[in-house]
């Protein structure tokens, strides 16, 4: 403890020499004196000098410096993979196993580390209770997540607890390099191959036009098999549509047959995969599928112009042809003539241009919805004058590299969880550089952002200024977000299902009905189903004051009731996660003495990634720990991993020292000083009968 003073020096000189005056004063000056005896007159004399010195010196305010040591002990994490996979080989390790020995290896090291436990499948979470119900499993996220957790902390070591399969994310052998500390393993489940007999995958099309012959592609995949025989069926309300004799020609056998079924009817169909069991197989749960598809009666146009060739054409054709509700026509500026009239919606990339004035001529006449996508040769001044909401300033004629923000006041439609993550994430995209001032009213989805300074300008906004819904995408390469995201995920979904989102707001025509819901019709079941409402007042304008619910029924007419939330001036649910199957909604609300209601229907599929593959994967696992320099063993000897970090000698506490500065004024001891000082004098006095 260190005390510092806020005046010089000499003022404490001053305070002293203060103090010995006064205290000669009183002395001297105190008749009554006389009688006390000579050591009590000195002795009250030093207790008069030492008050009136300290109050002179808290005059100074000073201030007490403390230092303070710190040991932080070393963290060690035990992510345990919570997937369903864990649970299928109950037999080897079952799952009260695998808790008890993660409780034991927890107690172990809680002796002399800070032990964090977290359970990872589809994405990482600080650990509850280990059910293994998880649908998916993504072992590249639980290190990532570690990773940006324990970013300049005591990071000790970490302790990985799975079976090695994973089916989404990236490989996690580098993710977990990047740790750059050991991880160690211990391993759970069998590498035993045995007689299997899966559906490795199915394809379709979720959303198909009535009428049309659709194709589903179906994967078959067996092991240790050889020899045997199997029957594929497709049903649909127990009605079979196909069947086919397969025969397993190998131990290691994998087949694809194609399927092609007709949309008879519109709405939500389900239809019923299966494969008959052989003999001696195993697991069985991977034997059987369902599906959904949602047939619409007609097929929406949508129209690409560009101004040329580029990359992100082949992007906007890739999302757009992951349903079959789009139908896509491309062409370039110089070579489109056509009129507008056939179709649903406009995408015009980089344009407009300066060449493009019939072309934008036409879109206004048209009165149809337009996304455009602005790059580098967009005019800007003629964009400036297409009425999108918003003006670009712009002193010189450049690009910048932004990169994306989600809005928090966005709510025309809602976006996930998953997908903002994956949204900031993002590589930037070449922008127009320059101001962007909104002329009229519009909807921010995304915002620009530099490096790390967050500008507020629009990246992807909405408006609908005369009636005309539109959209704009200030920059240009969302090519590389979907390479990007399949570099992390194997897998487009959140940029394909963002893109969805935009076309089908653009799309969807004004409907003269006051209320209605907005939801989607086909869902994984590791997907919440979310769904946002609209009302409109007498005047036209959207309100939410109503109280506004839904029910929710299954196929086995059990009904699940909710009301939705307000948002902004919109309605908005989240119900959760929904078991697998066919739904159909009511949703009521009341405005002045009307009731107004809409229905829908939507499916939840099952996920078959866990039980497709349910042989577990120790090279995996042993690659993890090689490449950190961590151990493996199996689940039930913790020891090895115990002794490897207790042996390990970068895995020690870490000290930091904290300096703290206070008043001198707030320590209580200072008042009980001040009093036993003044309480001293009188008990002196006292004694010596001056009171």
């Amino acid at each position: 403890m260190e005390i510092l003073l806020s005046t010089p020096y000499w003022f404490l000189i001053f305070c002293v020499f203060t103090g010995l005056v006064f205290a000669w004063l009183l002395y001297a000056r105190t008749s009554e004196w006389d009688e006390v005896k000579p050591w009590l007159k000195r002795l009250m004399t030093i207790v008069r000098f030492l008050t009136v010195t300290f109050l002179c010196f808290l005059l100074l305010s000073p201030f007490v410096k403390t230092n303070f040591r710190e040991v932080e002990k070393p963290v060690i994490a035990i992510a345990v993979d919570n997937s369903e996979s864990m649970q299928l080989d109950s037999l080897h390790h079952s799952p009260k196993q695998i808790r008890q020995s993660i409780e034991s290896l927890n107690a172990e090291l809680q002796k002399n580390y800070d032990v964090k436990l977290y359970s990872f499948g589809s994405a990482t979470k600080v650990a509850g209770e280990f059910d293994f119900t998880e649908k998916s499993t993504d072992i590249s996220n639980a290190m990532e997540y570690i990773q940006s957790l324990y970013a300049g902390r005591n990071l000790g070591a970490v302790v990985l607890v799975s079976d090695g399969i994973y089916n989404s994310g990236s490989n996690p052998v580098y993710k977990a390099s990047e740790l750059k500390v050991p991880v160690n393993i211990l391993a759970v489940g069998d590498t035993t191959v045995h007689r299997d007999l899966s559906l490795a995958g199915v394809s379709y099309n979720k959303t198909v036009n009535i009428g049309n012959n659709f194709p589903v592609e179906i994967r078959i995949a067996a092991k240790q098999s050889a020899g045997a025989n199997t029957l594929l069926t497709v049903t649909e309300n127990e009605n079979v549509l196909f069947t086919k004799p397969v025969s397993i020609t190998g131990n290691n056998f994998f087949t694809t047959v194609p399927v092609f079924l007709t949309a008879k009817t519109k709405g939500v169909h389900s239809y019923k995969i299966k494969l008959s069991t052989i003999e001696g197989e195993k697991n069985i749960q991977n034997n059987n599928a369902d599906i959904f598809v949602e047939v619409t009666d007609s097929k929406l146009k949508v129209l690409l112009i560009a101004q040329s060739p580029h990359p992100d054409i082949a992007a906007i054709r890739a999302m757009l042809e992951k349903t079959s509700q789009y139908q896509l026509t491309v062409a370039y500026a110089d070579e489109f003539h056509d009129n507008f009239s056939p179709y649903n919606l406009i995408i015009l990339h980089q344009l407009p241009s300066i060449k493009s004035a019939d072309i934008i001529k036409k879109l206004q006449t048209s009165q149809l919805p337009y996304l455009v996508v602005a790059g580098a040769q967009t005019s800007i001044s003629d964009f400036n004058k297409l009425g999108t909401g918003v003006s670009i300033s712009q002193p010189i004629s450049k690009n910048s590299d932004v990169y994306a923000s989600v809005s928090g006041q966005f709510s025309l439609f809602s976006i996930t969880d998953d997908m903002k993550k994956m949204i900031a994430t993002y590589p930037p995209l070449s922008s127009p550089f320059g101001t962007y001032k909104a002329d009229k009213e519009i909807y921010t989805l995304l915002t620009q952002r530099i490096g790390a300074v967050e500008t507020g300008q629009p990246l992807l906004f909405f408006s609908n200024a005369d009636n005309i819904r539109k959209a704009v995408l200030a920059g240009e390469g969302i090519w590389r977000w979907r390479l990007n995201e399949y570099a992390q995920k194997e897998s487009t979904t959140e940029i394909d299902d963002l893109f969805g989102k935009i076309i089908q707001y653009l799309i969807v025509k004004e409907s003269k009905v006051p209320f209605r819901v907005r939801y989607k019709k086909s869902l994984n079941e590791n997907e919440q189903a979310v769904f946002d409402a609209e009302l409109l007042n007498p005047a036209g304008e959207l309100t939410n004051e109503p109280e506004l619910k839904m029910v929710i029924t299954n196929d086995v007419e059990k009904e699940y009731s909710f009301i939705f939330t307000r948002v902004a001036n919109t309605y908005h649910l989240n119900a959760g996660y929904l078991t697998p199957g066919k739904y159909n909604f009511r949703a009521e609300v009341k405005s002045g003495d009307k009731v107004y209601t809409d229905r829908g229907e939507f499916a939840v599929s099952k996920l078959m990634l866990e039980t497709t593959e349910t042989t577990a994967d120790y090279a995996l696992l042993y690659s993890i720990a090689a490449s950190t320099k961590g151990v493996m063993s199996d689940i039930d000897h913790i020891d090895p991993i115990v002794k490897a970090i207790q042996s390990d000698e970068s895995v020690k506490p870490v000290s930091y020292y904290h300096t703290i500065l206070s008043e001198l004024l707030n320590l209580k001891w200072i008042l009980f000083l001040l009093l036993l000082l003044l309480s001293l004098e009188w008990f002196l006095r006292k004694r010596s009968g001056s009171y």
